[in-house]
């Protein structure tokens, strides 16, 4: 039982992140979804809403 709550505090605490990292205007992701190298924060796409995701 205690794993599963420390794994249910961790989606929580990602989930969180995800959200805090979008009202600050950064990219959600930290990797390129096109070549999986690192994302760079001035190459971007606003998908609205808040979400925002980086290329490399």
């Amino acid at each position: 039982m205690r794993t599963l709550s420390l794994s249910v505090a961790a989606m929580i605490a990602a989930g969180l992140a995800l959200v805090a990292a979008a009202q600050e205007g950064k990219p959600l992701n930290a990797k390129c979804p096109v070549k999986g190298e690192p994302a760079k924060a001035d190459i971007t796409i606003d998908l609205g809403k808040g979400k925002i995701i980086g290329f490399c």
